[in-house]
């Protein structure tokens, strides 16, 4: 499954900012936070489409947004499942914003509804 890598460019610190990035990714301890956007590493690479965790998307748009509504640079990478994010090759990651989250938001759920209702078709009609 694919994953998401976010590169906060370098800037001042908020409280505001880092409960932002914990509501995302709770977890993240803040010294951990501090020193992935002093480095220029990302701040974390996670899962877009958990199980275990449904609420990621919405929580990862919300914080897109927050960051683009307050000029916070930031550089969100899709990562293929099962690779670690290599800084050499950022520029062969599809590069992520909230516009396009939302589309992929919004395709997951409608090819989801497709196949949910092909399996309904399925069902009450037997074969």
């Amino acid at each position: 499954m694919a994953k998401i890598a976010l590169k906060v460019r370098p800037i001042k610190m908020t409280a505001e900012l880092v409960s932002q990035l914990r509501k995302v990714a709770p977890a993240l301890p803040m010294s951990s936070i501090s020193a992935a956007i002093a480095g220029n590493r990302p701040v974390f690479e996670l899962t877009l489409f958990d199980r275990k965790d449904p609420g990621f998307c919405s929580r990862l748009l919300a914080l897109f947004k927050y960051l683009e509504q307050h000029e916070v640079g930031y550089d969100a990478y899709q990562v293929r499942g099962g690779e670690e994010f290599d800084e050499s090759k950022s520029t062969k990651y599809y590069e992520i914003d909230s516009h396009r989250l939302e589309r992929i938001i919004s395709s997951r759920k409608e090819s989801l509804e497709m196949l949910y209702d092909a399996i309904d078709l399925e069902i009450d009609e037997p074969r």
